[in-house]
């Protein structure tokens, strides 16, 4: 398996990279604080009415 690993200063933007990926049928998953998951909330409710390809998870915590 090959396995690429990417960091992001915004965590919406790092959300939208693991959409995109999402999109063309790998999986992925991103992870954040709570906090900035209502900066990143408009690209997740939108990839949940797009749908997606592959695997999509979304880590948060407190």
């Amino acid at each position: 398996m090959i396995f690429y690993v990417g960091w992001s200063v915004n965590d919406k933007v790092a959300l939208e990279i693991a959409a995109g990926a999402s999109l063309a049928g790998a999986r992925s998953v991103v992870t954040m604080k709570q906090v900035e998951l209502n900066v990143a909330a408009d690209p997740l409710l939108s990839l949940s009415i797009i749908g997606i390809e592959g695997g999509f998870d979304c880590i948060c915590c407190r």
